[in-house]
């Protein structure tokens, strides 16, 4: 039997890890930024769109609202907020585990693409890595191999 309750505990703890690293990396190093940086990325991860260096915050913004939001909706698994197989929703301590790992991909994904971006301002990348893509890929797989799994699980 899998014990989901200590797999969310520990989802939670690289949740907080990965949500303090945004704020702090970004904190640490706001005033080291140009004003004028990257805000959006080509599909070759070539920055294409410049603006002011405040938006740095969107992604650490975002990843805090998602926190809250998907923290939330992993206590409520009834939620329509939660749109997966209902066999998943059937068994909340399942649902909770699947939608506290998507905040982890997420919280990842973010951290990752800032991380990043910090990077290719200072000039040490020109792009973002093969990485990023490979991220999400791995998130959408996962989330479709989950789904469809339970859904035609007998």
């Amino acid at each position: 039997m899998i014990n989901y309750k200590n797999i969310n505990k520990l989802l939670l703890i690289i949740q907080v890890l990965l949500f303090l690293f945004l704020w702090i990396y970004t904190i640490i190093h706001f005033s080291e930024l140009p004003e004028i940086i990257p805000q959006h990325y080509g599909f070759d991860g070539k920055p294409n769109v410049y603006g002011n260096k405040s938006m740095i915050w969107t992604l650490p913004n975002i990843g805090s609202l998602l926190l809250l939001l998907l923290n939330h909706v992993s206590k409520n698994t009834d939620s329509e907020l939660l749109n997966i197989s209902p066999k998943i929703k059937a068994k909340p301590e399942l649902a909770r585990t699947f939608v506290n790992a998507l905040l982890v991909f997420i919280l990842f994904l973010f951290s990752r693409i800032l991380f990043e971006e910090i990077k290719i301002i200072k000039g040490f990348q020109e792009s973002l890595s093969f990485f990023v893509p490979t991220i999400i890929i791995v998130m959408l797989v996962s989330i479709v191999g989950f789904n469809t799994y339970y859904h035609y699980k007998k």
